[in-house]
This record gives structure tokens, sequence and C-alpha cells, in this order.
């Protein structure tokens, strides 16, 4: 019995070792303290930096997986997190665009203006 509940116990390790591993590679993570992002925020901003193009699937999968959340929201909930990061980022003239029917991108000059926030 106790070898049993033993070996249940290394399996349940290994796997909670691989989801963690699964969880960073979804986001990139990155600085940008002066953003004062709140974590779903920060989560889509990771998310649209780590892809090519971010779809509203890709961004609930992000934040929704990783987190402790419950039942994922509406989809037009993506579309507010996109507007409050649009603000927060165009002081530091960073702009998210849209590509109809795909979703959101930057461009790589955006990108490596937001890893070099401080």
């Amino acid at each position: 019995m106790s070898t049993e509940v033993e070996r249940l116990r290394a399996a349940n390790e290994l796997l909670r070792a691989r989801v963690k591993e699964l969880e960073s590679a979804l986001v990139e993570d990155f600085p940008a303290f002066s953003l004062s992002l709140t974590p779903l925020e920060r989560t889509a901003l990771s998310a649209i930096l780590s892809r090519k193009i971010m779809s509203r699937h890709s961004f609930m999968v992000a934040a929704y997986a990783i987190s402790k959340w419950g039942d994922p929201p509406h989809d037009a909930v993506v579309d507010q997190f996109i507007l409050r990061l649009r603000k927060k980022l165009r002081p530091f003239g960073v702009e998210i665009k849209n590509r109809h029917g795909e979703g959101w991108f930057m461009t790589p000059e955006d990108k490596e203006k937001v890893r070099r926030l401080p």
C-alpha cells in the first residue's frame, strides 16, 4: 500500500513540474514595472510578446490555464484587456495592432520597446 502511495506521490510531483514548465512556455516573462499591470493584463501582454499573433483563444488558454480563477469569462473580456493595455502602452510609443479575424500583434520594434521598459 505505502509503495503505491509513494509511486503516486512521485508521479504527482513529476506532473506538477511538467505543468509548471508548460505554463512558463505559454507566456514570456518581462520586467515592465512602469506599466502597473494587473496579473491578467500582464498575462495578455506576455502572450502577445511570445507569439507572432495572439488569438482570442490563445489569450484564454494563457490567462485561464495558468490562473487560479474559475471558469473563463465571456470572450468580450479579452477586448477590455487589450483596450487597457493599449492605454498603458501608448505613453511609451508602443502599439498593439489588430488583424481582423486572427488576433492582436506587435511589431518586433514595439516588442523590443516593451522588453526594455524599466
